[in-house]
């Protein structure tokens, strides 16, 4: 966001709480703010607007929290999605979550295949690390990238030196707005956040990428 950008909706969002957008102050708030786009930051003053009920001028921090949740509320989510996943998949199969820092945590923790064979009793105190490690990425913004999750029949045609049948393993997709089972091959994945160097983002990309799957290429 430049900051023309970010002088105008500050000044808006100022006068909006009777408070003077003094150079200083804007000065200040840029300072933490400059990495949102201004369409984040449109957005979070949109939010702030019509949920919060304080009458004095949202802290930087009130501002973060708009456009990128409340750390401990995101990480319960993410729990919870990643437990349903592990429930549906398992250990054996290879999976990809939308939500890349998921996966930041599962790598964190010893990776996709430790955490789905882990015994109940462990893992009811295991995945406390998972909300701590989640909420430690999210407040500091930086965090491992992993193209996906490995599940044991990949790992193991690899390692048999299968490595044709282990392309053609099933990579499923987690937190698309998809219907389960919505799968790619894995060399599929492999070559989209490898080679183009970036993960799946949108039903869009991934329903062409289906499509290509279903003409056998």
């Amino acid at each position: 966001m430049t900051k023309q950008e970010f002088a105008e909706l500050f000044t808006l969002l100022c006068t909006t709480y009777n408070k003077e957008a003094t150079k200083t102050l804007m000065s200040a708030y840029y300072m933490v703010l400059s990495e949102l786009s201004k369409e984040q930051f449109q957005d979070a003053i949109k939010k702030m607007l019509a949920t919060r009920k304080y009458t004095n001028l949202p802290m930087p921090a009130d501002i973060l929290e708009a456009v990128y949740g409340n750390p401990d509320d995101e990480a319960l989510i993410a729990l919870k999605e990643l437990e349903d996943a592990m429930g549906i998949f398992g250990a054996y199969k290879s999976v990809i979550f939308k939500n890349k820092l998921i996966m930041a945590c599962v790598e964190g923790m010893g990776g996709w295949q430790i955490i789905c064979q882990m015994p109940l009793d462990e893992w009811k105190f295991k995945n406390q690390e998972f909300l701590k490690l989640y909420r430690a990425y999210t407040r500091g913004g930086k965090y491992p990238q992993v193209d996906y999750l490995i599940g044991i029949a990949e790992q193991k045609n690899r390692f048999e030196g299968y490595l044709e049948d282990a392309d053609k393993t099933p990579v499923y997709l987690v937190g698309y707005e998809l219907n389960y089972p919505a799968e790619l091959p894995a060399l599929t994945v492999k070559a989209n956040v490898g080679a183009q160097k970036k993960s799946i983002e949108n039903k869009r990309d991934i329903m062409k990428m289906i499509t290509v799957k279903g003409m056998g290429c």
